[in-house]
């Protein structure tokens, strides 16, 4: 007999594995589904769902395993070469892997229970119900209320499944469109709580709290700080032996500095490895054919940060399907192979990880952008021919701003991107949005490898020095002054052949305007959301790391400062919220 707390790290531990299986079997069944030849593809899945049936066996999880029973005697004439691969069997098998994820991931909370009863000349009414329910998956969450065998097997008519979100008459109705179904009852709403209780799907490839990881970087953090202020000490005393000693436990905090970092780093994988069946079930849905390409999931990125950027990017990949990517008979008309492709990659770059999202599709139009920016009063006809295709662009990134005027059912009325925006804002990454009508759209976010210590430009303006993001930071130069020209009032430059406007920090943060010698002004060339500028400061210090800490309270509000980092001789410097500081 386990006593309690054993079997709760036995319940963990089941759901830790299971999940790690989930991701690989939805990907091998989409894989199936474009080549149902592959025979190693379908021993692979065959295991996979033995394995489970004897976990779930052993924990005592019987209609889990019955269900992996059920699909390894599916899959059992396919693997002999008896049957073929049906479009049917690979519904089955994805809508097992739905109801195992369900199972050990579900959490109590409302839901509306609809019961349909299908007509009874329906044949194979199980296999038609999973179509009906997937089909709603477009419009709604929605899963099935605790299958039976009976039901998965196909040998009842009268099926229950519950919906999380929506309006449920909206779903009702939606469902008497279809001619099998009989009869739709809405049931009273109820609480429903899986079996396995625990945390929401989040990567974890240690048994040990994130909390407890949480607080050893900032132990660390704190460690960072007094060393560099032990280094300005020793500088101003000029002791060798010291020195020597500093540089000794300098090395040793970098070490173990990397050997954190390390620690709370998890693959790309845990949300990459998702989007071949989120994608596979979007495109059906919509009747498109999609070919995604995945690069770089190996890549690795802080936990938190991991768990930050999962929204934004099935944002992002939602709307290439919805809204990028065009049906197969438009794309045949414009000359374009009828399956469009989705790409998203992964890479290092200097102090941050590149995702970028891209798709063959529509582009943008960005004649409809200037029409709704004229529309919603955001600019006036005399501006609107004067706007360059980056700055309509930048249009995109305002709430509620959208091109669309019809509302889809997948993803609302369009981008949406002041979503991505925040998303990014809040763990100091940057987005950048690239396009060409009719030939696609390019999506580029920039990742801070973790939220704790960041790379950053050290400037000074007046006597208080600032910190700015490197994820900005494209380079630094000097600007003549008199190489300033002036466009309505507006000062800008023209740097390497582009034309840009020219801040002036000190303006921004209401100080006076310095009167000093020379003409070369110390400045940075920036880019936010694809829209470049240059910030004139007084002074360019120099680029290093630094440790984000939380703004006092006092000053949270002021929306030109995203944190606060300690400088080596123990003064604060604010950190510029690069996005907001120029809006």
């Amino acid at each position: 007999m386990i006593d309690n707390s054993v079997g709760e790290e036995y319940k963990k531990l089941f759901k830790s594995e299971v999940i790690s299986y989930l991701d690989n079997l939805n990907n091998l069944v989409v894989e199936l589904e474009k080549h149902p030849e592959r025979k190693d593809v379908i021993d692979e899945i065959f295991r996979i769902f033995h394995t489970i049936k004897s976990m779930a066996g052993t924990m005592g999880y019987e209609e889990m395993s019955q269900l992996c029973h059920r699909i390894e005697d599916l899959l059992f004439p396919v693997r002999n070469g008896e049957e073929k691969v049906s479009q049917n069997l690979i519904d089955e098998i994805l809508n097992g892997i739905d109801f195992i994820e369900n199972f050990v991931t579900g959490e109590k909370k409302t839901i509306n229970r609809l019961k349909i009863t299908l007509n009874k000349e329906t044949p194979l009414p199980g296999a038609r119900f999973f179509t009906i329910l997937n089909n709603l998956k477009s419009i709604t969450d929605v899963e099935l209320l605790e299958p039976g065998i009976e039901e998965l097997t196909g040998e009842e008519d009268i099926f229950q499944f519950v919906i999380s979100t929506g309006n449920p008459e909206k779903i009702q109705e939606e469902l008497r469109k279809y001619s099998e179904v009989e009869k739709v009852e809405l049931l009273a709403e109820e609480e429903k709580e899986h079996v396995v209780k625990d945390e929401s799907k989040k990567p974890r490839e240690l048994r040990v709290d994130i909390e407890d990881l949480d607080a050893l970087q900032n132990i660390l953090a704190e460690l960072v700080i007094t060393r560099e202020r032990l280094k300005e000490l020793i500088k101003e005393r000029g002791d060798a032996d010291l020195n020597s000693a500093m540089e000794f436990h300098s090395r040793a905090i970098s070490d173990l500095q990397n050997i954190v970092m390390k620690i709370r780093m998890v693959p790309l994988s845990h949300i990459f490895d998702r989007f071949p069946r989120y994608v596979r079930d979007l495109a059906k849905n919509l009747g498109k054919k999609i070919n995604l390409k995945i690069i770089g999931s190996d890549i690795e990125l802080d936990r938190s940060l991991i768990e930050s950027i999962s929204d934004p990017l099935h944002h992002l990949v939602r709307n290439a399907v919805d809204h990028g990517i065009e049906p197969p008979e438009e794309r045949k008309r414009m000359g374009k192979n009828e399956e469009g492709t989705i790409e998203i990659k992964a890479s290092r770059e200097k102090g941050f990880i590149k995702i970028t999202i891209s798709d063959d599709g529509s582009g943008i139009d960005t004649e409809n952008i200037k029409i709704m920016a004229l529309k919603k009063g955001l600019i006036k006809e005399e501006q609107a021919g004067r706007l360059s295709e980056r700055e309509l662009i930048s249009f995109l990134f305002l709430p509620g701003f959208s091109t669309r005027e019809e509302v889809s059912d997948l993803s609302g009325r369009g981008v949406g991107l002041d979503v991505v925006r925040e998303a990014m804002r809040k763990i100091g990454g940057n987005v950048e949005l690239h396009s060409v009508q009719g030939k696609g759209t390019t999506i580029n976010l920039y990742i801070p490898l973790t939220m704790a210590i960041i790379k950053a430009y050290i400037i000074r303006v007046e006597n208080e020095f600032y910190a700015i993001p490197l994820t900005f930071l494209i380079e630094t130069t000097s600007v003549d002054k008199n190489r300033v020209s002036f466009i309505h009032g507006k000062p800008l430059v023209i740097l390497r052949n582009e034309v840009m406007p020219l801040y002036n920090l000190r303006k921004i943060l209401s100080l006076k305007d310095r009167n000093g010698d020379g003409t070369d002004m110390p400045t940075l060339v920036l880019n936010v959301e694809g829209k470049r500028f240059i910030l004139l400061a007084d002074e360019l210090i120099t680029s290093g790391d630094i440790v984000v800490k939380h703004l006092p309270v006092i000053i949270r509000d002021i929306r030109q400062y995203t944190g606060v980092t300690i400088m080596g001789d123990g003064y604060p410097c604010l950190i510029l919220d690069v996005p907001n500081l120029v809006q």
